[in-house]
């Protein structure tokens, strides 16, 4: 026998804790794109310079990486719960069958 020990409910407990994860970066996403700063908030000298351009790239490129890391979250508490539940189901189904073998 191996010395690695896999505990399904500390996994599980930590897919929960990654979703809420990605969930509250999902929110905040969402409430940067709700509330896009405008070209104008930069006035002349930002059009001049091109600062609201400048700002416009960096914002849609922080969004996509956002999005990004929302998928990434949900992808990896997905698989997380996916192998608590694989852990949690193979204990279970050894536990019945020693005790269907020891007659208990």
């Amino acid at each position: 026998m191996s010395g690695v020990r896999i505990d399904p409910d500390w996994i599980a407990s930590y897919a929960k804790t990654v979703s809420r994860s990605s969930e509250e970066l999902g929110s905040a996403r969402d409430a940067l794109k709700g509330a896009p700063l405008p070209a104008d908030a930069f006035g002349q000298l930002g059009r001049n310079t091109g600062a609201d351009t400048a700002y416009a790239q960096a914002a849609r490129t922080l969004s996509d990486q956002l999005s990004r890391a929302v998928d990434a979250l949900t992808a990896a508490a997905e698989g997380l719960a996916k192998t608590a539940d694989h852990y949690g189901s193979h204990d279970q189904d050894v536990a019945a069958l020693l005790k269907k073998a020891g007659g208990k």
